[in-house]
């Protein structure tokens, strides 16, 4: 829980930059050097944190039954979303849009970023 709420607040930073860049509020410069600070301050916080992790012993059964268990849970949520959202568009339709509008840099720290949080 004490990860889950940070990283939550990352994504909505990376988010965040890039929607004030296309309502114009940030110049590119700005956004560049915004996203390579926040990129610093994600992997030190990742980083801080593989350190003070504690090793904890798990057999192999309890890990399998935890896998299909998540498994499971995200293939019935997936199924929900589909059918209630089946007109919407998809992420890859939404990152195609993006990707024409942020210049290309920009677009590869989102993407880079992202894929850290992820």
């Amino acid at each position: 829980m004490k990860r889950i709420i940070p990283v939550y607040i990352f994504q909505q930073v990376n988010v965040l930059l890039v929607s004030l860049y296309l309502l114009k509020l940030l110049c590119i410069g700005e956004l560049t050097i915004l996203q390579i600070l926040y990129g610093a301050s994600l992997i030190s916080f990742l980083w801080m944190y593989g350190q003070r992790k504690q090793v904890v012993k798990v057999n192999m059964k309890l890990r399998l039954k935890w896998l299909g268990v998540g498994f499971v849970s995200l293939l019935l949520i997936s199924l929900c979303f589909s059918l209630i959202h089946a007109q919407g568009t998809t992420n890859q339709a939404n990152l195609i849009g993006l990707q024409h509008q942020v210049p290309w840099f920009s677009f590869l720290l989102f993407l880079i970023n992202a894929s850290m949080v992820e």
